[in-house]
């Protein structure tokens, strides 16, 4: 009988697939794991850094898994920081560094959140 996976077995999945390189099989299962539990925030991470990583790179849909793992979980330090970085590599300064001092504010030791606000 075959075993139904859990939505953190699927993030699992994804994040090992994305680390092999396979792209697509990473976004299939971080969507499934978000299926089974749309509060789950992890997912919206290893998607946007496909969309970052993969050619021709998709800026705006990484903004939108990243916005989204932002409204799930403000308080998971990460997501402010992709945020934010995407955000300054489209040019975005003025909502960048609004990110950037979020970070700092859930995080006041973060180096390059430090750097970039200076």
């Amino acid at each position: 009988m075959r075993k139904t996976l859990t939505a953190r077995e699927h993030w699992d999945r994804a994040f090992d697939y994305y680390w092999k390189g396979d792209r697509k099989r990473a976004i299939k299962e971080a969507r499934l794991a978000m299926k089974l539990n749309p509060n789950y925030v992890r997912p919206h991470w290893v998607i946007g850094q496909v969309y970052l990583s993969t050619e021709p790179v998709d800026r705006e849909a990484a903004l939108k898994e990243f916005r989204e793992l932002v409204r799930k979980d403000p308080h998971w330090v990460e997501g402010h920081f992709c945020l934010a970085a995407t955000l300054m590599k489209q040019g975005r300064k003025a909502e960048a560094l609004a990110s950037y001092r979020e970070e700092l504010r859930l995080n006041p030791k973060r180096r390059w959140a430090q750097l970039e606000v200076s």
